[in-house]
């Protein structure tokens, strides 16, 4: 913490199993701090942000995780590369954000939530395997679920509207996503600033292997302006809305921004602009 020291008044609090980043955080809230800052993965940065949506505290993230998506959403490759110093440093340059977030269950939704292959990758993708591979784990995690392209039935109702029945093997309810998440590029990566989710799932009569060069090359800027409808691009399908439902009950299961879940459905609610963070001061420009 020496590079934020000479800046900030800066307290250290650890989590440990009886106190997660939450706990830590609420303790924190009631200081009044200009800025809190979670070390850590995914998981921790949610945490820690469960304490702070509503507020105008700023976030600052420190990724310490395996796959680091949030701080890839809002820094970009950057944090995939950065130094210690040079994350400090857009911290304390940095510029404040407002992001979305959302509900899912009731549990706070940074990223995403997933049934299908987005769940079996992170359940094939245990502690062991990550500390060992790295985000390999996931990656082989993906492979195994699309081998097996299990498919199940779901009830989605967007919004007010009438519900609607898919069959397929992949669907992800997105705020927000790096580019390396592919299952939820139906429209190119989700905005986490336009006040609305993004649904992707998968036809499940294509090669899953051609779906997912698809959803990479959408996740590269190749957008079709079509894919707002339900007949999908090819074998990819994207939807937007503010409110999501969907029964599950044929799985059982889900994950939320990395965590497994057991449920048979999922409400997910966007909170626009709910969460203020640090960005560094070029994405901002």
């Amino acid at each position: 913490m020496r590079y934020l020291s000479a800046y900030f008044n800066v307290t250290v609090k650890t989590t440990t199993p009886e106190i997660n980043g939450t706990d830590l955080a609420k303790q924190a809230v009631k200081a009044s701090p200009d800025m809190i800052i979670a070390c850590g993965g995914d998981g921790t940065v949610t945490e820690v942000a469960a304490a702070m949506v509503g507020t105008h505290i700023k976030l600052g993230i420190i990724p310490f995780g395996t796959a680091n998506a949030l701080s890839h959403v809002l820094c970009g490759t950057l944090s995939k590369v950065a130094s210690l110093e040079t994350i400090c440093l857009n911290l304390i340059d940095g510029c404040e954000q407002r992001i979305d977030t959302a509900t899912c269950n009731g549990e706070l939704m940074l990223l995403l939530a997933g049934v299908g292959f987005e769940q079996q990758m992170i359940e094939k993708a245990d502690r062991e395997k990550k500390n060992t591979s790295g985000q390999l784990a996931y990656l082989k995690g993906l492979w195994e679920a699309v081998g097996q392209n299990e498919v199940h039935e779901f009830s989605v109702q967007l919004n007010d509207e009438a519900p609607f029945t898919i069959k397929t093997p992949s669907l992800t309810i997105a705020n927000a996503a790096p580019v390396t998440t592919l299952l939820a590029q139906g429209k190119g990566v989700p905005n986490i600033m336009d006040g609305e989710l993004d649904l992707t799932w998968l036809d499940p009569d294509r090669m899953q292997i051609l779906n997912l060069a698809e959803l990479a090359m959408l996740g590269m800027g190749d957008k079709n302006e079509d894919s707002e409808s339900v007949e999908g691009n090819n074998g990819i399908f994207h939807r937007s809305a503010q409110r999501v439902t969907v029964d599950i009950s044929q799985v059982g299961h889900y994950v939320i921004d990395g965590e497994t879940r057991e449920a048979k459905t999922l409400e997910v609610v966007v909170r626009p602009q709910s969460l203020s963070v640090i960005v560094p001061e070029s994405i901002i420009n």
